[in-house]
């Protein structure tokens, strides 16, 4: 199971209840400036569970770095509304600043903080259509790894800020598939 499907898996409410949403996404080519980041986490440190009978969580691999543009789109939100906002805009600049942390009951999320108007403008656009979240505050991040719980804190750094390219948008549905959606000519 990839970490993009550790959403599904946060927002479990018992053993067999599941509530899924839609979710945009930008994705990045991995750089040496995120493989060095990863290098920092101790292989000890690593928070890993089996879910489904399968090995999750760990390190992001190196074709899911992504930052979320909004999470939580309802059934009715159709791919030709996803692209509409998503060609509405130039392709986002995108600058990575500061190693911080999520902290969770079973595991911290070691992130990196993302600075970029264009996907803050991208979220305000997605965030007309039908969509549910717990969190009405745009944050981007980009997460690096999920380690053992109190363990977050030691990776937790200013960066020198760097930029990342991304290479395309994936529409992750409630069906469970993925649409790729190149950038605009």
């Amino acid at each position: 199971m990839k970490i993009t499907n550790v959403y599904n898996n946060l927002i479990t409410e018992g053993e067999s209840v599941k509530t899924k949403y839609g979710c945009v996404m930008i994705y990045m080519e991995p750089t040496s400036e995120l493989k060095s980041l990863q290098d920092k986490i101790d292989d000890e440190d690593i928070y890993s569970k089996l879910v489904d009978g399968k090995e999750d969580y760990g390190r992001t691999p190196d074709d899911e770095y992504h930052v979320t543009v909004l999470y939580g789109l309802h059934e009715e939100v159709t791919d030709e509304d996803v692209k509409d906002v998503l060609y509405s805009e130039d392709t986002p600049e995108i600058k990575l600043e500061n190693i911080s942390i999520f902290e969770n009951d079973d595991f911290d999320v070691v992130k990196v903080d993302v600075i970029s108007d264009g996907l803050n403008s991208l979220n305000e656009k997605m965030a007309e259509y039908p969509h549910t979240t717990d969190y009405p505050d745009y944050h981007p991040h980009m997460t690096i790894a999920y380690v053992k719980k109190g363990m977050g804190k030691k990776y937790a750094e200013d960066l020198k800020d760097f930029s990342i390219t991304p290479n395309k948008f994936v529409y992750s549905k409630i069906d469970e598939t993925k649409l790729s959606i190149p950038f605009k000519d």
